[in-house]
């Protein structure tokens, strides 16, 4: 075969993409949670930030409907995913809604001082 050398090429880039990966995403684990331990104050700013992030997913999810329709059942759509993809759908409109609240705040907070 002509491309086996390319093939393999590939392939170890492949793992190599993988493996950095992975160390990536434990450090992206690991270092957060080493900072909280060794700096509680400031961890607790972040960790309402998080738990605001997801509050508006919970919302977001009790909000979401999750029929199908039968245009998409074509497809394998059920349910589950229905209500998953209108979660994101309506996490993305609070999250937009919020960022023009909070953009518009803060232009007239600027213009008032």
């Amino acid at each position: 075969m002509v491309n086996s050398g390319i093939d393999t090429a590939i392939s170890i880039g492949l793992y190599l993409c993988y493996a950095m990966l992975f160390v990536g995403l434990i450090c992206a684990v690991v270092f957060p949670i080493l900072q909280i331990f060794s700096n509680p104050k400031s961890a607790k700013t972040s960790l309402v930030g998080i738990g605001a992030f997801g509050a508006v997913f919970l919302i977001s999810y009790l909000l979401a409907d999750g029929t199908v329709l039968p245009s998409f059942e074509k497809y394998g759509i059920t349910p589950a995913v229905s209500k998953g993809v209108g979660a994101g759908l309506v996490a993305t409109y609070l999250l937009g809604a919020i960022m023009v609240v909070s953009l518009i705040v803060g232009e007239i907070r600027k213009f008032i001082s």
